[in-house]
């Protein structure tokens, strides 16, 4: 629990205890996710990464939705290789999504019906060797995403900016966070 703690304190966040549930918080004092305390190691390790996939899955598929309604609304035709690639990556995003809930009510909650996470040891186990295959999987999808998505041309910013900025870069950034995700699974491992 130490090693948890110290992590959060390094990345700008703490642990909070309240009505008996755990809850990282960030420096915002946003809720970033909680847990049970008296899961095992094993079982929070699990519900940090089933949360923080599903939000990098999450923000990765609304930044590249955004971007595809942005390029329809403003778009001539000199956009559409990248608005064809832009859907191919929604596609894949969406299967993604899809593998990821399945395994979820597979592997992760007790029952598809009661939607509470596995506590068993050997159920948790099993739960994030299910989820390793599944993410190795989806990094040879992220891989496709890629290249699909350095083969195209990248459309003038008057097409991809908006007041917030770039959707074009949130969209490349969310992806790559997304690619990213065996760096999270090793940090969260060691802690």
């Amino acid at each position: 629990m130490n090693s948890i703690i110290e992590h959060h304190a390094s990345v700008g966040m703490s642990l909070e205890l309240e009505n008996d549930v755990m809850m990282d918080v960030k420096r915002d004092n946003t809720l970033y996710t909680q847990w049970d305390p008296s899961m095992s190691e094993d079982a929070q390790l699990l519900w940090r990464i089933n949360n923080e996939y599903r939000l990098r899955l999450s923000r990765a598929q609304n930044s590249v939705e955004l971007l595809l309604q942005l390029l329809l609304t403003r778009a001539d035709g000199s956009v559409q290789d990248a608005a064809d690639v832009l859907y191919m990556t929604q596609q894949h995003l969406q299967n993604l999504a899809q593998e990821h809930r399945d395994w979820r009510y597979r592997f992760f909650y007790v029952s598809s019906s009661d939607r509470r996470m596995v506590q068993e040891d050997r159920d948790v186990f099993r739960a994030l060797a299910g989820f390793s295959r599944m993410q190795a999987a989806h990094q040879r999808v992220l891989s496709e995403i890629w290249h699909l998505l350095g083969g195209v041309h990248r459309p003038a910013s008057f097409f991809t900016t908006v007041a917030n900025g770039d959707l074009w870069e949130v969209a490349h950034n969310a992806i790559a966070d997304l690619s990213q995700f065996e760096g999270y699974v090793q940090t969260a491992n060691q802690h």
